[in-house]
């Protein structure tokens, strides 16, 4: 299954329009349901017309905190994210940055 099938109960407009906002490298490289809650993240931001949105998961096996930002790209986007869990006392594990094609970075932080 991929995510447009995923997306199946999405109006066929939205779906593929979404769809196609990502590059192939987040097609490949996130898995498959963490792309269907970022579309549905991504999705609900854009309905209240938010332009900075943020979204936590917790991973409790691996007693990890995994923050998700969505924010127009700039320069040095993910350093000032990180950066600024460092200064609030946050250890980070990974961290994935991912760019839409209509000018989006979807941040990811654990």
């Amino acid at each position: 299954e991929n995510l447009a099938e995923a997306l199946a109960d999405w109006p066929e407009k939205a779906r593929k329009r979404y769809v196609a906002k990502h590059y192939e490298n987040y097609l490949l490289a996130v898995d498959l349901a963490d792309q269907i809650r970022h579309a549905e993240f991504i999705r609900e931001s854009d309905a209240a017309g938010k332009k900075l949105a943020t979204m936590i998961k917790t991973h409790q096996f691996e007693a990890v905190t995994e923050i998700t930002v969505l924010a127009q790209d700039h320069p040095r986007l993910l350093s000032v994210i990180a950066g600024a869990c460092v200064a609030a006392g946050g250890n980070i594990v990974d961290a994935q940055i991912f760019t839409t094609s209509d000018g989006r970075a979807l941040d990811t932080i654990l």
